[in-house]
């Protein structure tokens, strides 16, 4: 039977067997480097795990629409700045990883649930084409790598006919 060693924040900690469990619940950035040692004494490279990770408490904001901004459009030109975002034509979404370290995999993009677009790469947008006439939900959905799923929402006065 090998061990597993690892250092983690520094420490290091030698476990039996092939398997280590351990729980980390102190918030901030965390290191964590690790390696085999089998029966025989062979030891393998030692893994890093890069970047270090963080540990953020509560529900974690990933991602925000940052177009459009309030404000009255014209085929994605802004005239004016107002209250609410009225859009007339089609237009730009744009979406921002608000810990763009964390490796923001995709972002899509609906409008009223309906599917519009998918971004693999920064910057994230799209362009909205789809007819409505009125009141519209604008929705990115990121997906960061880690399995951490996050959306933002923003409601909008759309206008396309054709």
């Amino acid at each position: 039977m090998g061990e597993i060693h690892y250092i983690f924040d520094g420490i290091k900690t030698v476990a039996p067997g092939d398997i280590v469990k351990f729980t980390v619940i102190t918030m901030g950035e965390h290191n964590l480097e690790y390696w085999g040692v089998d029966a025989a004494g062979n030891e393998e490279i030692p893994h890093h795990i890069v970047p270090t990770f963080r540990i953020i408490p509560g529900p974690i904001k990933y991602i925000e629409i940052t177009e459009p901004k309030p404000g009255l459009y014209l085929f994605g030109n802004k005239l004016r700045d107002f209250d609410t975002v009225v859009l007339i034509g089609a237009f730009y979404i744009e979406a921002t990883p608000i810990y763009p370290e964390g490796g923001c995999c995709k972002v899509s993009f609906y409008l009223n649930d309906e599917l519009i677009a998918v971004s693999t790469e920064a910057p994230f947008s799209a362009y909205c084409a789809v007819k409505n006439q009125g009141l519209a939900t604008i929705k990115v959905v990121a997906d960061d790598c880690s399995m951490n799923i996050d959306k933002d929402t923003l409601d909008v006065y759309y206008f396309k006919f054709l």
